[in-house]
């Protein structure tokens, strides 16, 4: 009896320690994330600027290159050629700099969703459809596929928790990603969440059937 007390002492510091050391990779991916979100923040901050000098750039070679064809230059003037070099290579700048910005801009959207995650622990997740087996209701009934916020039910958006948690309330499932509470269930209390889905067979995908870390994203 005293053996097998010390092997649950063991295997429960273990559990601990590896609990632990999970959610201190998950922070340090956090801490990472954001400081990628500040260097980016940086860059974009350098890429309009540089885009300002570039568009500036093209206006003064165009007024260059008007002002010589204005004195009777031909267009195989020094003058003239050099105004469409330097227009051309400022315009090429311009094509490449919105390219960045409008990636780097996506990536941001993506990273900053980060620096506004708190930990709520790890959840059992499971599945449920608009069926009459998972909520008493046939395609005919009224409220079909509405949810207790009033929402239309929509996959890879929709789910439910306990009330402690506001309609509205955005959370990040590992796993899953980002998804808003909107409904409620009376079997769904404390660390439970009940993710919709489209139809029943896809209630049980093992992604629907399986316990994750949660997080709530303060906006």
């Amino acid at each position: 009896m005293q053996r097998m007390s010390k092997l649950l002492l063991c295997f429960v510091l273990v559990f601990g320690i590896f609990a632990s050391l999970n959610l201190t990779v998950f922070a340090d991916t956090i801490a990472e994330k954001q400081q990628r979100a500040e260097v980016v923040k940086q860059t974009i901050t350098e890429l309009e600027t540089e885009l300002s000098l570039c568009e500036s750039n093209k206006v003064l070679a165009h007024e260059m290159a008007e002002n010589a064809r204005a004195l009777g230059m031909s267009e195989e003037d020094e003058v003239i050629v050099r105004a469409k070099e330097i227009w051309a290579s400022n315009n090429t700048r311009v094509s490449e700099i919105n390219t960045e910005l409008g990636n780097l801009r996506i990536e941001l959207q993506d990273l900053e969703v980060y620096s506004k995650m708190t930990y709520a622990g790890n959840f059992k997740l499971t599945g449920y459809c608009p069926c009459y087996s998972c909520c008493g209701k046939s395609p005919s009934s009224p409220g079909y596929g509405i949810t207790a916020m009033g929402t239309r039910a929509t996959e890879g958006r929709t789910i439910a928790m306990d009330k402690r948690f506001a309609f509205g309330t955005k959370v990040y499932i590992e796993g899953l990603g980002i998804r808003t509470v909107e409904d409620r269930g009376g079997s769904i209390k404390g660390s439970r969440i009940d993710v919709y889905c489209n139809s029943h067979s896809a209630c049980f995908a093992a992604k629907y059937n399986t316990t994750a870390k949660v997080y709530i994203i303060n906006e």
